[in-house]
């Protein structure tokens, strides 16, 4: 048997579709598949530990010698609800930002949309508990299935992604599949692209099983799935990948340009 590929995916709920029949073995494979937190995926990609992985769309900057796994992504239009700005003030007013420590991708998205609102508040990174983060700040900016389960009774929520959206008129891509250079994933490059589809084909399965596991309500898992979170990446979600990068770098959270490179 070959050798088997290092694959790298967070444990986000969005991930689930993705990798779901991979992990199950429904899908005869060779990818020896690693879960973490995608800050921790990204620094693993970087030291050469993964040869292929889910990673914050940000973290391409980095790693400019990967290459993009082309037509998959995982991305947003408008509402996401899994990246969310959580404050007791209007986002005017903020004065003091507590960030979820998961993603550096979202931490870049809401310091980029406050500079376009004209806000420059103080930040703290923390780990994603609301009620520690609001000890210390007067907001939190809050990911994945953290956002989704958070508690926002009293508080106004800012859904980053809508805000994305209002500002550029474009998808927001949160994360993207890279492989390492001179990598080839021979065959089973069409086993990822087979894994995503089968995952389509069992969203029910999986909104029983993850509505369980999260403790969250079945409609809200399917409303996730169904009309917030899509696994393409096509000319509009390339544009918005693209504005990502540019104000990133007008806004000097990158050193230099990024030129999209696609594993063919």
């Amino acid at each position: 048997m070959k050798d088997l590929i290092r694959f790298g995916c967070h444990d986000f709920l969005n991930a689930k579709p993705l990798i779901d029949s991979i992990a199950r073995k429904e899908i005869s494979h060779r990818l020896d598949l690693m879960m973490g937190v995608p800050s921790m995926l990204a620094d693993m990609m970087q030291r050469g530990e993964l040869d292929l992985g889910w990673i914050p769309s940000i973290e391409y900057a980095n790693l400019s010698d990967f290459l993009i796994i082309p037509d998959i992504s995982i991305s947003s239009c408008r509402a996401v609800k899994s990246v969310v700005l959580i404050s007791r003030v209007e986002i005017e007013k903020l004065s003091k930002i507590a960030l979820d420590t998961n993603s550096r991708t979202s931490v870049a998205m809401v310091k980029i949309l406050l500079k376009e609102y004209g806000i420059e508040p103080e930040f703290v990174s923390m780990p994603p508990d609301l009620s520690s983060m609001m000890e210390k700040a007067d907001a939190a900016l809050i990911i994945g299935d953290n956002a989704l389960k958070a508690e926002k009774e009293g508080y106004r929520v800012y859904d980053l992604g809508e805000e994305w959206h209002r500002v550029t008129g474009l998808p927001f891509v949160h994360a993207l599949l890279l492989v390492r250079p001179s990598f080839s994933l021979g065959d089973q490059l069409e086993v990822l692209y087979r894994a995503r589809d089968e995952g389509l084909k069992q969203i029910e399965r999986i909104v029983d099983e993850e509505s369980i596991r999260l403790g969250l309500d079945k409609g809200l898992c399917r409303d996730y799935f169904e009309e917030r979170i899509y696994y393409r990446l096509s000319k509009e979600e390339i544009e918005g990948l693209k504005a990502f990068y540019s104000l990133a770098k007008r806004e000097g959270f990158l050193k230099r340009e990024v030129e999209l490179r696609f594993y063919e």
